[in-house]
């Protein structure tokens, strides 16, 4: 029994340091045997989730069949001006600004 908890307890610590591994990874640390942690600078922005691949002439953020349009009484509002495959981005803007709320 004693051997049993000291290979769980050897488990736990091998898992514990691979997420500790994977971790400064992400944060963009690199570790190498017998060499210190060397720090990015400038850490690698991940790949946007959705990009526009054939982006408007007049609007970058939007797809080139969107086009915008503005009526009396409607006011300004996007209409497809040709057909669009399904799953294609159509609109991808960056936010201004954003904010967490870490107590909800």
């Amino acid at each position: 029994m004693k051997k049993d908890i000291a290979e769980i307890k050897e488990k736990i610590k091998s898992k514990e340091e691979e997420a500790e591994k994977r971790r400064k990874e992400r944060e963009g640390e690199i570790q190498k045997e017998g060499c210190e942690i060397v720090v990015e600078e400038e850490r690698k922005k991940p790949p946007p989730l959705y990009e526009v691949l054939e982006p408007s002439p007049l609007y970058p953020a939007a797809h080139r069949a969107v086009e915008i349009r503005f009526e009396p009484g409607r006011g300004r509002f996007a209409v497809a001006a040709d057909d669009i495959p399904m799953g294609t981005a159509v609109i991808h803007e960056q936010p201004v600004t954003y904010s967490l709320y870490p107590e909800k």
